[in-house]
């Protein structure tokens, strides 16, 4: 049988243009086959490759692949605020050795209509700039771009005068909306600031580990809905459990040599050490002593399960058979009541001293274009002291921006945790008496 001999990869290098292949895109997406757990390296329409190395498999066995191998594989896309999950046939077509990691590429042999819909979706939005969120997905078609009208050619016959009103008429449409383009600039220039990002955000519960074990799990996804009070995880711990069950033996010990010493104190009676007790009085010490120790090590074993400590969207989790340690986070939480959720707003540092607590706003909702009023409640220059669910992290890091946290009197739909807005802000002091008595 023919070798596979890996291509060199110096030199120069060509790439065929095709209408039928599309560039391949760097995303988080894993690749879940039967009891392995791949890392994805690159994705397109035809084909994607995920490291050979897997993170996660079952014990006890050893991964092995070949090329020409087919199977059912689901691959789990991180998105904007949510996990896609698709199921697609794919083939081992190629496998590349890496110098610092063998990658294996595989190519997709059956898919659905709407599973290749969504992965075109996904890849148009990634190629545009943005990681797609979920209204990207549920949409019935893409943005039409329309196609330049072109005047047809006047009649031979119109008169002079027709030529003459559609003249006058084109120039002043044209001065007309000169104007108004000005007007409009000048008012967001001078009456409004436009914060450069915003989303509607939810206060984060973050669920820490108490001790070292392995976590067991009833959540399925994220974005599950969670009630007050609901099993989130259990840890079980091997070694807590195993000083439980010495400390109930000690005390059962105890117990029987505390019971033969008061009928006979004289009786020779040694400790669980090996150490001779010298009166009932030291064997009762004991005895409490070891019980004050069961009670201490049960209330260290009650935290190692969590419940949901109120009305929550899960917005992250450990997955069912992990390993944690003292202080890993096994869940973030995203709290649902609607007067807890917020209107998150990014604004250039250079503007954030014409932002004041109590100022008015507009909320425009990208998706149906219905206008929202709020409040300024609470402004940050710090965005990333303020951590809450539905806002990208890698947008705190930007030092130039300040947060601006708005409140809306009207209830949100938790469902919209993490949809882009359009946020304006009106400058105080301006017009302050008109804009006032408008709001009232």
């Amino acid at each position: 049988m023919k070798q596979y001999q890996a291509p060199d990869r110096k030199g120069i290098q060509t790439i065929k243009r095709s209408s039928t292949l599309y560039h391949a895109i760097q995303l988080p997406f894993f690749v879940v086959l039967n009891d392995v757990i791949l890392d994805g390296h690159s994705l397109s329409l035809e084909e994607f490759d995920a490291h050979h190395a897997p993170s996660w498999q079952r014990e006890g066995d050893e991964f092995a692949i070949d090329v020409g191998t087919r199977t059912e594989i689901r691959l789990r896309i991180s998105l904007y605020g949510f996990v896609c999950e698709v199921t697609v046939l794919a083939e081992v077509i190629e496998i590349i050795e890496d110098q610092e990691d063998r990658v294996i590429r595989f190519a997709f042999r059956d898919m659905s209509r709407q599973t290749r819909e969504a992965l075109r979706r996904i890849s148009r939005s990634y190629h545009a700039g943005y990681v797609a969120s979920p209204s990207d997905l549920l949409e019935n078609q893409d943005p039409q771009t329309l196609n330049e009208k072109k005047d047809e050619p006047a009649a031979e016959d119109a008169s002079l005068k027709w030529h003459r009103v559609v003249g006058m008429g084109l120039s002043v449409g044209v001065i007309v909306g000169t104007f108004a383009f000005i007007g409009t600039a000048l008012y967001e220039r001078f009456v409004l600031i436009n914060a450069s990002f915003a989303t509607i955000t939810a206060p984060e519960v973050e669920m820490i580990s108490a001790d070292m074990g392995q976590v067991r799990t009833p959540i399925e996804a994220v974005g599950q809905i969670l009630q007050r009070d609901d099993p989130i995880y259990e840890i079980s711990s091997a070694d807590l459990a195993s000083q439980e069950a010495s400390l109930v033996a000690q005390i059962d010990y105890l117990t029987e040599i505390n019971e033969e010493m008061q009928n006979d104190p004289e009786i020779l009676a040694l400790s669980p050490a090996g150490i001779p007790f010298s009166s009932p009085a030291e064997v009762r010490r004991a005895l409490a002593l070891a019980e004050g120790e069961l009670r201490a090590l049960q209330l260290r074993i009650a935290e190692l399960q969590g419940f949901s400590p109120c009305d929550c969207m899960v917005s992250w989790f450990q997955e069912d058979g992990a390993w944690v340690v003292p202080g890993d986070t096994v869940a973030v939480l995203a709290r649902t009541d609607s007067e807890v959720l917020r209107v998150e707003a990014l604004v250039h540092v250079s503007q954030i001293e014409d932002v004041h607590i109590g100022q008015s706003a507009v909320v425009t909702d990208e998706a149906t274009g219905r206008t929202i009023p709020a409040r300024v409640e609470r402004i940050t220059l710090d965005p990333r002291q303020q951590p809450r669910v539905g806002f990208p992290q890698w947008l705190r890091q930007e030092p130039t921006v300040a947060s601006v946290m708005l409140s809306i009197d009207e209830a949100l739909d938790p469902g919209m945790i993490g949809q882009p807005m359009q946020v304006a802000i009106r400058r105080a002091d301006l017009f302050g008496l008109g804009m006032a008595a408008a709001d009232q």
